[in-house]
């Protein structure tokens, strides 16, 4: 039996929210969001996301507080600088400090500097409304920039939603704007926490853009409370020769949606998007891609992986756009799904539309089960079912774990999986 999203939202909760200032910018985008509406199941891309939390008459931006300082160390990267975003506003008093050729500022400091970059923003016609809500309400914005030539190295953002009062429901609205120049290179870790179990609504939005042979891995864990909903949106521009690894993780939230579109408007630009979702109980996460081939001799590669338990349901639906002059494209998209409950489900659905005849383009998408074979194979060498469970589950997620150049991460990522997976 498939269940669908079946009724209408009016944004109640969004337009009972006060923008911090009233730019015309602000203006612009929400008689944008008023005017899309929010999506319903018969939206195209939005069968299955729920958006009624975002409906509520009861959402509040809380303000700055104290985040658990259990938080911010049990989330700290090893000899990573750390900045920190506590519900939607950068605190620079908890963050470290920064390498050199790196600049760091938020809207709250240099509000112009802000807001000539979103005039500039490539992306802020999109049809998605929740993209235009964040760009009406968001309380500050962080900015990111690498100077031409620099090695940023790794840098960190965590961000916390601490939560609203007990007659709301706490709601943030992070905004991240990471731009490389010419020829540098940086690997920036974006973490989404929230504290207790309380109900919490967050709706984040980054966009980055990289110069020529700029080099970016970017790299996305969503581990907020089982009480949360989370709506992330990304939006990467990618110049000539320049190169984007992503790579996105999805494992917290009752109810969250990832929605990344990549744009690659220079010859040679090469885009990699991955993600790992892991998901149990009653969590639903609805992963949304698009890679945009709009100039000649580009590639792009994405591979996502699903593990299910419990009554969890994960929606994959990627797509691969290859315009009429992207000739001598190279794309390849694919996602598999492991089942591990009768009451699971996985829903694949890997697009291609191609304009261009001198490409090579290919997708597919599989949903199946651990194989008792293996398990059979494994227990027959001493070892428990549940060893083997793990194992058969560990080994078919470390293909797109492995793919994250640093081990540091990589170990995180599977730490995570383990706790999550109910192993």
């Amino acid at each position: 039996m498939t269940t669908t999203v079946s009724h209408a939202v009016e944004p109640v909760g969004l337009i009972g929210v006060t923008p911090p200032d009233d730019s015309s910018l602000r203006r612009k985008a929400r008689e944008r969001a008023i005017a899309l509406g929010l999506p319903t199941a018969k939206t195209e891309g939005w069968k299955y996301t729920n958006l009624k939390s975002l409906g509520r008459d009861d959402l509040a931006v809380p303000g700055v507080s104290s985040p658990d300082p259990a938080i911010l160390e049990g989330w700290r990267f090893p000899d990573v600088p750390l900045l920190v975003v506590v519900n939607g506003r950068y605190q620079a008093s908890l963050s470290d400090a920064i390498p050199s050729g790196v600049t760091v500022g938020s809207s709250a400091e240099n509000a112009a500097l802000i807001e000539r970059l979103d005039e500039l923003d490539p992306f802020q016609d999109e049809k998605n409304p929740l993209a235009a809500w964040n760009a009406a309400l968001h309380p500050d914005a962080l900015f990111i920039d690498v100077a031409s030539g620099a090695d940023a190295g790794t840098l960190q953002v965590l961000f916390i939603n601490t939560g609203g009062a007990s007659s709301s429901r706490g709601f943030t609205l992070p905004r991240l704007t990471l731009t490389l120049g010419e020829s540098s290179h940086a690997t920036v870790i974006e973490t989404y926490v929230s504290e207790g179990t309380a109900g919490t609504v967050t709706l984040a939005s980054t966009r980055a853009y990289c110069a020529s042979n700029a080099e970016l891995h970017h790299i996305r864990i969503q581990s907020e409370g089982e009480g949360a909903d989370h709506y992330g949106i990304v939006r990467a521009s990618l110049a000539r020769d320049s190169r984007l690894r992503q790579f996105a993780m999805t494992a917290g939230a009752l109810t969250s949606r990832y929605d990344s579109t990549a744009v690659l408007q220079g010859e040679g630009a090469d885009c990699e998007m991955n993600g790992l979702y892991v998901l149990d109980g009653e969590q639903r996460a609805d992963h949304q891609t698009l890679i945009d081939h709009a100039w000649p001799h580009c590639n792009s590669r994405q591979t996502f992986k699903g593990v299910l338990d419990g009554r969890s349901r994960g929606i994959y639906e990627g797509r691969i756009i290859v315009r009429p002059d992207a000739q001598k494209t190279n794309a390849a998209q694919s996602n598999d799904n492991l089942v591990l409950s009768d009451t699971a489900i996985a829903n694949s659905t890997p697009q291609l539309e191609i304009y261009a005849d001198d490409v090579k383009c290919r997708h597919g998408s599989t949903i199946g089960r651990l194989d008792e074979d293996s398990i059979f194979y494994i227990r027959s060498r001493g070892i428990s079912e549940e060893r083997a469970r793990e194992i058969l589950t560990r080994g078919f997620a470390s293909e797109v774990v492995d793919l994250i150049a640093s081990s540091a991460i990589r170990e995180r990522i599977e730490s995570i999986l383990t706790e999550r997976a109910g192993q």
